[in-house]
């Protein structure tokens, strides 16, 4: 990739490879501890598909493939203790999934990703005792689940994500008061 000339690397499949390839990479470096190569790796892929959305703004796609480099740089930030920056990767990651969900109400994988990213910016909500914030975002995760469930019934992964919600939304509740 390196190697290629500068305009051939922001075009097509080179990028979206080096950018996967980045990804990947910051997550092992993140699994083994090493935050700020993670989060260098992050911001050169994330870099790349900003660019690359740049020059064509409507890949959906491409911008799923966005939200979760945002989502796992914010996980990476935040585990070194930058809550107002994970919590922005996370709200821009959420808006851009929200948009999946709202141009077509049976993308169920658009739907998991939002509910995925309401738990994030929930938990982190309770943490910096934003409670209402919390309890607002984990209620329509568990909205989001519920509805998840009565379109693809009672299968394992739904009722254990749903579980999680009402949880974590008890948590939030308790904290609240």
């Amino acid at each position: 990739y390196e190697s290629l000339p500068p305009d051939e690397r922001l075009v097509g499949s080179p990028a979206q490879s080096y950018a996967f390839l980045l990804k990947r990479l910051g997550a092992v470096l993140w699994v083994g501890g090493d935050l700020k190569e993670s989060e260098r790796r992050y911001r050169a892929a994330l870099a790349i598909e900003e660019r690359r959305l740049q020059s064509t703004p409507n890949d959906a796609e491409g911008e799923w493939a966005l939200t979760f480099t945002l989502s796992d740089l914010g996980g990476v930030v935040k585990r070194q203790g930058r809550r107002d920056e994970a919590a922005a990767l996370w709200e821009r990651a959420l808006a851009i999934r929200r948009r999946a969900a709202n141009a077509d109400a049976k993308d169920l994988r658009a739907s998991r990703g939002v509910a995925v990213l309401l738990w994030r910016t929930a938990v982190l909500a309770s943490e910096r005792q934003q409670h209402v914030e919390a309890v607002a975002g984990l209620r329509e995760m568990t909205a989001i689940q519920e509805g998840l469930l009565a379109t693809q019934g009672q299968l394992p992964p739904p009722v254990t994500e749903r579980a999680w919600a009402i949880g974590y939304l008890a948590d939030a509740l308790l904290r609240r008061f």
